[in-house]
């Protein structure tokens, strides 16, 4: 991913991080360290990565709204101070987050 933005390096950490808690399961069910203290702080660790997991990527959602809507209000006020009509501006907005 060289000379990506940084939300489309976040977006790509949110979806690799969730991955983390059956994997670990099984591979500790396999070895047969579930119940020892290492099998403890793995099983932790990757209940604590898919927790952040689901944080970055309820975050990421969010920040595309946040940005979608700004676009949406900077067209809006655009055509209103360039006198042209709203429904104009809030076509032309749809059709820019859609593409």
């Amino acid at each position: 991913m060289v000379g990506a933005t940084g939300i489309q390096y976040f977006a790509a950490g949110a979806a690799l991080c969730s991955a983390s808690l059956g994997t670990t399961f099984t591979v500790l069910a396999t070895r047969g360290v579930t119940s020892t203290r290492l099998g403890s702080v793995l099983s932790t660790a990757a209940m604590i990565d898919d927790i952040v997991g689901l944080v970055t990527v309820q975050i990421t959602k969010e920040a595309s709204f946040i940005a979608h809507t700004g676009l949406l209000l900077a067209l809006l006020v655009g055509a209103s101070y360039a006198s042209a009509s709203v429904p104009l501006a809030a076509y032309l907005s749809g059709f820019t987050i859609c593409w």
